[in-house]
């Protein structure tokens, strides 16, 4: 094997490690909010666990693709602040990937709630920050390392659309939830 195709080799195995990661995150992100939502179920702990396990079905694996696709904004963002020069330490982009993903979250909530009146609660936001913050940081910790490369265009392209659909989504449901029209 020649060092050339070595190193050929090495930037790709980095790309499918961030993706793999990427996803396993939004697998683990999703069971562990139809887990909290069943605890506010009033549902112990065993039976939250177990019904959100059964959630997993192929319905659940289209919601999973759907999220993937809608956290594709904080994914660029994550890449792109990790990809700065010279290489943030690997605390540098944890803390790059928590304000990426919080900061998505964010604006998704905002966009939901203020144009389409979807009223939710304070605790459940709150925990959806953290929730994904900290996903956020495990991605940065995990899926990118001090060679991370800036996102191509395809994935720009694909996080600007996913940004467009949540904020005409937003405006296409305005009122549906007895919210302002």
């Amino acid at each position: 094997m020649s060092e050339a195709t070595g190193l050929a080799a090495r930037p790709a195995s980095r790309a499918g490690r961030s993706l793999i990661t990427y996803l396993a995150i939004v697998v683990v992100d999703l069971w562990l909010v139809l887990v909290l939502m069943d605890l506010q179920m009033d549902r112990t702990i065993g039976q939250a666990i177990a019904s959100s396990a059964r959630a997993i079905s192929p319905i659940g694996l289209v919601v999973v693709a759907l999220v993937a696709i809608g956290f594709v904004p904080a994914l660029v963002l994550s890449m792109e602040l990790a990809a700065r020069r010279p290489p943030t330490s690997r605390l540098g982009r944890a803390l790059a990937g928590a304000i990426a993903w919080g900061a998505w979250s964010a604006i998704v909530v905002i966009s939901a709630t203020s144009l389409s009146g979807l009223v939710l609660f304070e605790m459940s936001v709150f925990a959806g920050f953290v929730l994904f913050a900290m996903s956020g940081a495990v991605f940065g910790w995990l899926g990118l390392d001090s060679e991370a490369q800036p996102p191509g265009r395809a994935v720009i392209n694909l996080a600007l659309i996913a940004a467009t659909i949540v904020i005409i989504g937003s405006f296409l449901t305005r009122g549906l939830w007895g919210g302002p029209a």
